[in-house]
């Protein structure tokens, strides 16, 4: 039974209704329904997304990336790439067949003007292009493709200079430096270990 003398305001469609004191003291109680707490859950892709993303003066990480590097959410149950939402928010639909493609080649950034729509021979041109194929040793063994010019980077020179000195200096832990960076706690100890990129002084 719904307590009479509290009221609000259903976070997704507005309506007034009556939580009960045991949910709004927990901070629960937004929603009139389960219905409308799980089209919230499940269709609250803006506000989920943009919770999820740290601006600077370059790219926009998104944090949550899958495996590749990609930030990734859960939208209308299934999960789609980050970058692809970003698009579809600002500009409507992706025409089918087209990729949302990267001029900054960051996987996870998700600023729109670091953003562009392409094919697959698009992508792979722009790739070529930067020199961000991955060749094996046999084919170029004095230019391995390697550190940012790889087409799995998500970050640069610049970036893990500051990493290594951020955590020379102390006061920030691996998980926290994976954090500001929008990559994993593995990937911090790799690099601060010299693992990875190990050709950046």
């Amino acid at each position: 039974m719904r307590h009479p003398s509290i009221t609000a305001n259903c976070k997704t469609c507005g309506a007034v209704f009556h939580p009960l004191p045991h949910k709004v003291k927990a901070g629960q109680g937004r929603f009139c329904s389960r219905p409308c707490s799980d089209k919230m859950r499940m269709g609250g892709v803006e506000e989920r997304f943009w919770r999820n993303v740290t601006k600077s003066d370059g790219c926009w990480i998104y944090r949550n990336v899958s495996t590749r590097g990609y930030g990734k959410l859960l939208a209308h149950g299934k999960h789609v790439r980050a970058n692809r939402v970003a698009w579809e928010m600002a500009n409507g639909a992706i025409p089918e067949g087209l990729l949302v493609c990267h001029s900054c080649d960051n996987p996870s950034c998700v600023r729109l003007d670091h953003l562009f729509l392409g094919t697959n021979a698009d992508n792979a041109a722009d790739c070529a292009a930067k020199g961000r194929h991955a060749i094996g040793a046999a084919a170029a063994p004095k230019n391995p493709a390697r550190g940012e010019r790889t087409s799995t980077a998500v970050l640069n020179a610049a970036a893990i200079k500051r990493i290594r000195k951020l955590y020379a200096v102390g006061g920030y832990s691996q998980q926290a430096i994976a954090y500001k960076f929008g990559v994993d706690q593995t990937q911090v100890s790799r690099i601060v270990r010299r693992v990875a990129w190990a050709h950046i002084n």
